[in-house]
């Protein structure tokens, strides 16, 4: 699933405070809905921002929309998966090309907000909320677009063309099975509609 901004947003650094208080609850509800199941799973937050636009064209609505894809995992392999993320990020560009550090540890409160400033281009991958990794990314045109997409298939020892679901039908299935799931007791929102 992705947690995407209402607001016409190219990045989570870019968020104002109350947008990134809901995207922060939307992301603990997560958590919590997968360390419910059995058995319990850890999640993965990643956001890559790879491109933008002007500040003009983006005002029109130009430009990418960020969002957040959350990649549940075996909650056992969590120190793994931390470990294989530092790697391939350590790994990303040209150890010629980068002017910043490669890898920047992220901590559990600010996340990607307090260490990448604004405006820059950047991927980052959260660990269930306990902090995570970032990279800031130098050259947009090198960089893989579908970064993200490598790094979990090949955590998870897939390739980017594996499925999930074999069909729209078994996907659409397990959506509105995911929906019913995650609204009974975890989505935060429901709490605040009145009954």
């Amino acid at each position: 699933c992705f947690i995407a901004p209402i607001e016409h947003i190219p990045a989570v650094t870019d968020m104002d405070d109350p947008v990134w208080t809901e995207i922060r609850n939307y992301q603990k509800c997560l958590v919590r809905y997968f360390e419910a199941e059995n058995p319990p799973r850890a999640v993965i937050f990643a956001e890559t921002v790879n491109h933008r636009v002007s500040r003009d064209k983006a005002m029109l609505g130009a430009g990418p929309h960020t969002f957040i894809t959350a990649y549940p995992v075996d909650l056992g392999l969590l120190d793994e998966v931390r470990a294989f993320w530092k790697k391939a990020l350590d790994e990303v560009e040209s150890e010629f090309e980068v002017q910043h550090k490669k890898v920047i540890e992220t901590d559990a409160r600010s996340g990607v907000r307090g260490k990448v400033p604004k405006n820059f281009l950047y991927v980052h991958a959260d660990f269930s909320m306990g902090g995570g990794f970032a990279h800031v990314i130098e050259n947009s045109a090198e960089f893989p677009k579908d970064f993200v997409q490598h790094t979990i298939a090949g955590m998870c020892e897939l390739t980017i063309l594996d499925r999930a679901y074999p069909d729209r039908e078994s996907y659409r299935a397990a959506t509105e099975d995911f929906k019913k799931r995650f609204g009974q007791g975890f989505d935060w929102a429901q709490a605040l509609k009145p009954k």
